[in-house]
């Protein structure tokens, strides 16, 4: 089993965030506020969740928002390039009342044709439990269950598509073997 976590090490003191809910407000903090910081600090980084949620409320103007949308594409992956920084934006799925097991990824089209890496996380209903050392082992009806988690590689230029189970515990993000 891998885990990754390292416990002497105070993560929070690089985490910097920041609360948007307008699309408007995130292009001027990509634009505006991103740069400063990453000149200011060493940025291995950046999330954005979610990247759909203010495009969601407040347009109705779907050619507007694929505009935005790549104008938002264009500033992240040029900063991406700059400061060779990863950059993971988490996109919101809806699911279409006529179909229950049907999901899509929220900013459609206009968002899906601009990353260059596609990867889906869910929610397995593999569980796992863990033992008195915090190792993960298939579930043999013990305490401490877990689910798992998949990661799949939907799209990658140079990945193939494939998948990993993993789950999150007290040692860190495990892998399941």
């Amino acid at each position: 089993m891998n885990s990754i976590k390292s416990r002497d090490q105070d993560y929070g003191k690089n985490v910097f965030v920041e609360h948007i809910s307008e699309a408007k407000d995130l292009q001027f903090c990509i634009r505006m506020q991103l740069p400063k910081l990453l000149q200011q600090n060493i940025v291995s980084l950046i999330v954005i969740d979610s990247i759909a949620a203010p495009f969601r409320v407040e347009s109705t103007d779907y050619v507007q928002r694929a505009g935005e949308l790549r104008e938002l594409a264009i500033m992240l992956i040029t900063l991406a390039q700059q400061y060779n920084i990863a950059i993971v934006c988490i996109n919101q799925v809806t699911a279409s009342f006529a179909d229950s097991d049907s999901i899509h990824p929220a900013l459609g089209l206009a968002w899906s044709n601009m990353v260059s890496t596609r990867l889906k996380i869910s929610k397995t209903t593999q569980s796992v439990i863990i033992d008195d050392s915090g190792v993960c082992k298939s579930d043999s009806g013990g305490q401490n269950k877990l689910f798992a988690r998949e990661i799949s590689v939907v799209f990658a230029p140079d990945l193939a598509n494939s998948s990993t189970l993993f789950t999150i515990t007290s040692n860190g993000i495990q892998s399941i073997d």
